[in-house]
């Protein structure tokens, strides 16, 4: 996973919080490839959606508009 090869770069730099950013990316990257929501993956795609939640990214927020989404608790 590009995700879990970015962190392990970030490693050790000033700024190792960086990838985390990226986890409602993370998220959507889960559900469109069909991964198996297990173990890690589940944890990831659980934090990703809760950032999708509070703080969407405005591609996101396009897409969950134009599908007539609703929040999901």
């Amino acid at each position: 996973m590009a995700f879990k090869l970015h962190k392990v770069c970030a490693k050790g730099l000033a700024s190792e919080e960086l990838p985390l950013k990226y986890l409602d990316l993370v998220a959507l990257a889960g559900a469109a490839d069909i991964v198996p929501l297990i173990d890690e993956n589940r944890i990831l795609v659980n934090e990703g959606l809760n950032q999708v939640n509070l703080n969407p990214r405005p591609g996101i927020e396009a897409l969950i508009e134009m599908a007539d989404f609703k929040q999901v608790n």
